[in-house]
């Protein structure tokens, strides 16, 4: 993730705009070295914020199929990874 003004999305998240009710996520991250950013659950595919954002160096999420992980870093003088996984839940019936 590089640091500045536009947050880091995960390419190719399941999230989706349509039957956001028809699936569930759950994501676990860290930041690597320690570094303090800046995680939220935005709205696909117009990425609004959809809860408060919060800071820390790990964390999850659990949410619905109409949000997907977003972080932000603001300097941009350092690249900082984040680890990410997720697990989706999705009805049979």
């Amino acid at each position: 993730m590089f640091g500045g003004p536009d947050s880091a999305l995960i390419d190719g998240f399941p999230a989706t705009m349509n039957g956001c009710a028809h699936q569930r996520f759950f994501i676990r991250w860290r930041a690597l070295g320690g570094h303090q950013v800046t995680a939220m659950l935005v709205s696909m595919p117009d990425l609004i914020p959809m809860a408060d954002p919060v800071s820390g160096t790990s964390g999850w999420f659990a949410s619905h199929g109409c949000a997907q992980p977003s972080w932000s870093w603001p300097d941009s003088e350092i690249l900082v990874d984040v680890q990410v996984s997720w697990q989706v839940w999705v009805p049979v019936a």
